[in-house]
């Protein structure tokens, strides 16, 4: 019974010089995480009674549960006193900005997404509902749904660049030995990097299935 108490105390209170420790961890995760959108975070605010401090408290993990890397969640705390060991899950606020992909025209499926589509626009980390795209990626990835104009670009609006287009003709290679051959073939689907599609020669109609190289060429399987 005495045990208990201490936990319902202990899980009132700042965990004195703790703290700092806290938010350090905090801040290193969600900059690494968002290092590509260069975040700013100007203040961290954990949901605890800033009346008392113990500084008996020995932290022995910091662990984000839920990593979706909004403006609020939660974060494990394990740590010690008097020599036992308790778990205890943090509520914590971020107040920071951070630069998005927004669309400057509305962008269809399987269209790329290029730079004369989109701009760069800094945000409140609050205006997010999901995980937004990466600046690097502008140029990379295709459109996986359509994508409104004046929007920001989540990852759930993107896929991996289509390299190989349906209905167009691409170059691929068949092997067998030391026989190489190459021809030109009709993709039957779209194709991203490392994919197997179809796609039939013109000459023969017969149709082949296909391995989606980095380059937009094929290999045929």
């Amino acid at each position: 019974m005495k045990k208990y108490f201490i936990f319902l105390l202990l899980v009132q209170f700042i965990f004195g010089e703790n703290i700092a420790k806290i938010k350090s961890q905090i801040k290193k995760e969600y900059e690494s995480f968002y290092k590509d959108n260069q975040i700013k975070i100007a203040d961290i605010i954990l949901d605890l009674n800033p009346d008392t401090q113990i500084n008996e408290v020995k932290i022995k993990d910091i662990i984000l549960e839920n990593k979706t890397f909004l403006a609020s969640g939660k974060v494990l705390i394990v740590f010690t006193f008097n020599n036992q060991t308790y778990k205890h899950l943090l509520r914590y606020k971020i107040q920071a900005n951070l630069n998005v992909v927004y669309t400057q025209v509305g962008i269809k499926k399987s269209q790329d997404i290029m730079t004369k589509d989109v701009m760069i626009k800094n945000i409140s980390i609050e205006e997010l509902n999901g995980i937004p795209m990466g600046i690097g990626e502008v140029g990379n990835v295709s459109a996986k749904i359509f994508i409104p104009n004046q929007t920001i670009i989540y990852n759930y609006h993107i896929e991996s660049k289509i390299l190989i287009r349906k209905n167009e003709s691409f170059l691929a290679t068949y092997s067998e030995g030391n026989v190489v051959i190459q021809l030109v073939l009709i993709a039957k689907e779209n194709g991203i990097k490392d994919s197997i599609i179809e796609a039939i020669n013109p000459e023969t109609k017969k149709v082949v299935r296909v391995k989606v190289l980095s380059d937009g060429n094929g290999k045929i399987l």
